[in-house]
C-alpha cells in the first residue's frame, strides 16, 4: 500500500492528536484494544452466520423424514372400519316345500365393525422413483442455498473492499488536514516579520475546517459500511477496527460455480419426476387379512351378530395415469431443455463478467506506473508552493491547490491499487474458487 514518506515524528503525533479528536467528535469509544479482521475471516464468519448454512441442515434433516416415512408403506398397513347401511331391498327365498321351514327374512338395516391389515407385495417401482426424486429435490434445493451464499460471499468481498477504499480516503484527509496545520504553524510563527498576509493565514483556517467536514463525512460513511459488515458476518465490530489488506491472488483456474451443478440437477429432476409418473401407471400386488363382527356376517342367511375373516391377495391397478402419457413425457423433454438453456444463459453472463474483470485488471496495471509518476511529481510541486508561501512569493490559495492536486493523486493512486486488489477477488468468486 502507498504511504507518505514524509511524515516527520512531529506530524505523526499531529495527525495521531487529530484522528483522537475525530473520533470523540463522533462518540466513538476509544476503551479496550484496537483488533483487526481479514477478508477471509469475514467471509468464514458470514458462512456460519447466514441463515442459508442452517437451512441446508434443516432441508436435509426434512429428506430423511420423508424418506424414512416412504419406507414405512412397506410395513403392513392396518386400517379400522365401520358401516352401518339401510337397503332398499334385501335378498329372500320365497320357497313353498311341506316340511321345511322358511328362513326368517334378512333385516335391511346391518351393521359392520372391521379390521383389515394389508401387506404391499410389489409396488411396480413406485416408491423407488419417488425416493430418487426426493434426494434430487433435496440436492437441489441445497445446492440453491449454495448460490444464494455464493452471492452472499461476493457482496461481503464488494462490502469489505469499500471499507478499505474508506479508510484510505479517510487517511489521506487526515494527511491532508495535518498538512494545512504544520503550515498554518509556521506561518504564524513568520506572521510577526510581516512576511506573510493576514489572508492567507485566514484561508488555511478556513481550509481546516473543511477538511474536518470531509473527514467527519468519511468517517460516518465508514461506520455505515461498517454496520453492513456486522450485520452479514454476526459480529460486534467496534469502529476503532481496522481491516487487512488481503494479499494478492494467481489465476483462479476453473470454473467451480454451483449454478452449474443447479442445472444439471434441473434436469435430472425433470426425468425423475417423468419416471416417477411412468411408474403410476404400473399395478401394486397386496396381501389381506379383515377381520370383522358384523349384522349379517358371511352367511347372511343367519340372522344376528357374528363374527368373520377374509384372507387373500389384491391387485390395484390405476389406469388413469395412460390417459397423459404423451404430455408427461413431452413436459419432461421440455423441462429438460428449459435447464440446459438456463446453463448456458448463466454461462454467457458468467463469461460476460469474466471479462469485464480481466479488462478491468488490465486497466487498472497501466494506471499504476503513471499513478506513481504523478505523485512525485505532485509532491514536489507543493513542497515548492509551501516554501514559496512561507517567502511570501505565493499565496495561500496557491498552496492549498497544489495540496489538494497531491491528495487526489495520493487517492487516485491508493484507489487504482485497491480496485485492482479487488478485481483479483472478484475474479477469483466468478469462477467460484473465492
Amino acid at each position: 500500500m502507498l504511504r507518505f514518506v514524509r511524515i516527520g515524528k512531529f506530524r505523526f503525533l499531529l495527525l495521531r492528536a487529530k484522528a483522537i479528536g475525530l473520533l470523540s467528535f463522533l462518540s466513538i469509544p476509544l476503551c479496550g484494544q484496537v483488533t483487526s479482521t481479514s477478508l477471509d475471516s469475514c467471509l468464514a464468519w458470514a458462512d456460519n452466520h447466514t441463515p442459508l448454512t442452517a437451512q441446508q441442515a434443516a432441508i436435509a434433516e426434512s429428506t430423511q423424514f420423508t424418506l424414512a416415512a416412504l419406507s414405512k408403506q412397506w410395513l403392513p398397513q392396518l386400517t379400522l372400519g365401520a358401516q352401518m347401511s339401510h337397503q332398499s331391498d334385501v335378498t329372500k327365498l320365497e320357497l313353498d316345500i311341506p316340511g321345511f321351514p322358511v328362513p326368517a327374512p334378512i333385516a335391511r338395516d346391518q351393521y359392520k365393525v372391521s379390521l383389515e391389515g394389508s401387506q404391499l407385495l410389489w409396488d411396480g417401482g413406485i416408491l423407488a422413483a419417488q425416493k430418487s426424486q426426493i434426494k434430487l429435490q433435496s440436492q437441489l434445493e441445497q445446492t440453491q442455498r449454495l448460490v444464494d451464499r455464493h452471492a452472499l460471499r461476493g457482496r461481503i468481498i464488494q462490502l469489505y473492499f469499500g471499507m478499505l477504499l474508506i479508510e484510505e480516503q479517510l487517511e489521506i484527509a487526515e494527511l491532508f488536514r495535518s498538512d494545512l496545520e504544520v503550515q498554518l504553524s509556521q506561518l504564524q510563527a513568520a506572521s510577526g516579520a510581516g512576511v506573510v498576509l493576514e489572508s492567507n493565514l485566514l484561508a488555511l483556517r478556513a481550509e481546516i475546517i473543511a477538511a474536518d467536514q470531509r473527514m467527519g463525512e468519511i468517517a460516518f460513511t465508514r461506520r455505515k459500511a461498517m454496520y453492513g459488515l456486522s450485520i452479514l458476518t454476526g459480529r460486534n465490530f467496534s469502529d476503532s477496527i481496522r481491516l487487512q489488506h488481503p494479499p494478492p491472488v494467481g489465476h483462479p483456474g476453473e470454473w467451480s460455480r454451483s449454478e452449474l451443478v443447479l442445472s444439471e440437477l434441473q434436469a435430472s429432476l425433470a426425468d425423475a419426476h417423468y419416471a416417477s409418473k411412468v411408474r403410476q401407471r404400473n399395478p401394486k400386488l397386496l396381501a389381506f387379512l379383515q377381520a370383522g363382527y358384523a349384522n349379517p356376517a358371511l352367511n347372511f342367511l343367519k340372522p344376528g351378530f357374528d363374527a368373520y375373516y377374509l384372507a387373500g391377495i389384491r391387485a390395484q391397478w390405476n389406469l388413469q395415469g395412460f390417459y397423459t402419457i404423451k404430455e408427461d413425457r413431452n413436459n419432461a423433454r421440455v423441462q429438460g431443455r428449459l435447464a440446459s438453456l438456463q446453463r448456458d444463459l448463466f454461462v454467457i453472463n458468467n463469461q460476460l463478467a469474466i471479462r469485464d474483470q480481466q479488462l478491468e485488471m488490465e486497466r487498472l496495471a497501466g494506471l499504476a506506473q503513471a499513478d506513481s509518476i504523478a505523485l512525485e511529481l505532485r509532491r514536489e510541486l507543493r513542497r515548492i508552493a509551501g516554501v514559496q508561501l512561507r517567502q511570501g512569493v505565493a499565496t495561500s490559495a496557491d498552496y492549498i491547490r497544489e495540496l489538494n492536486a497531491e491528495a487526489r493523486a495520493e487517492s487516485n493512486a491508493r484507489i487504482h491499487q485497491l480496485s485492482s486488489l479487488q478485481a483479483q477477488y472478484l475474479l477469483q468468486h466468478l469462477y467460484g474458487t473465492k
